[in-house]
């Protein structure tokens, strides 16, 4: 059947409405159909607006074109995590490698994809290389740290969040994550000062006092729990978990029901 005049003049008018740079990277495209780099251009400019299928099919026309672009395969396999097309990913990670050897964000995200899929060694092996590649990183071990922690091995996450803190013990979130993974271990006596030194930095640091409030009423220490919920919503007054652990402090000390006080002294952060 043949288009209708209204068909073709709406044709028209959406052409003519659509973004002045798509229309700009479809007209390279159609000039040179075999341009890998026209390819990844319509491809970013696809997955930067939302319309992942044209991304995904653009990226691939390019990849296949230029099959030894390690940053093209990369940029592909990171639409392909994206999009949950795990193997494919995969695929296009380990080639872009093998490309590239030595590219940290590659090994980055090759190791983050295997730790998604609960694939650990290979992760672990991915973090590894780039905490000997930048020995001097923090965060290399901090993915480790989360990755131990996914799989509930505790003791070397509180080793690996060690290891991050050693490298940059200014930074107040380290030590909490490694408060964190020491009350998780059930380790109480090593969490406490982890947290008052994360303090030591930042004495309103609202989730430090919150994880502090936390660890006190594992602990059975209401009257602490009930000034660290205090301090942490003297910082954050919108802390939503604070008020949760202030109200279940008071109510505990309302009830009189029987519990400890201990104080520990914080470590003092390296200069």
């Amino acid at each position: 059947m043949k288009p209708t005049i209204s068909t073709i003049l709406l044709a028209a008018l959406a052409a003519a409405c659509a973004p002045t740079e798509q229309r700009v990277l479809e007209k390279a495209l159609r000039q040179n159909p075999d341009s890998a780099a026209a390819h990844l251009a319509l491809g970013r400019y696809c997955y930067q607006t939302g319309r992942y299928e044209c991304a995904l099919q653009e990226y691939r026309a390019g990849v296949n074109l230029a099959p030894a672009d390690g940053a093209g395969r990369g940029e592909y396999g990171h639409l392909l995590y994206f999009t949950c097309r795990y193997d494919e990913a995969l695929v296009q990670y380990r080639t872009a490698l093998a490309q590239a050897p030595d590219d940290p964000s590659l090994h980055l995200w090759l190791g983050n994809l295997y730790g998604f899929l609960a694939r650990d060694a290979e992760a672990e092996a991915e973090y590894r290389w780039l905490a000997r590649r930048n020995p001097g990183d923090p965060e290399p071990w901090v993915m480790l740290g989360s990755l131990f922690g996914a799989s509930q091995r505790w003791d070397q996450a509180s080793e690996a969040y060690r290891r991050a803190v050693s490298l940059k013990p200014l930074d107040s979130s380290l030590w909490i994550m490694l408060g964190n993974s020491y009350v998780a271990g059930r380790r109480m006596a090593e969490a406490e000062p982890a947290y008052r030194a994360a303090l030591s930095l930042d004495s309103e640091n609202a989730s430090a006092w919150t994880s502090l409030g936390r660890l006190h009423l594992q602990t059975l220490n209401w009257e602490e729990a009930a000034a660290d919920f205090t301090a942490a919503l003297l910082a954050d007054p919108q802390n939503a978990e604070a008020k949760e652990g202030l109200a279940l402090a008071l109510e505990k000390l309302k009830t009189r029901e029987p519990g400890q006080t201990r104080g520990m002294a914080a470590p003092a952060p390296a200069d």
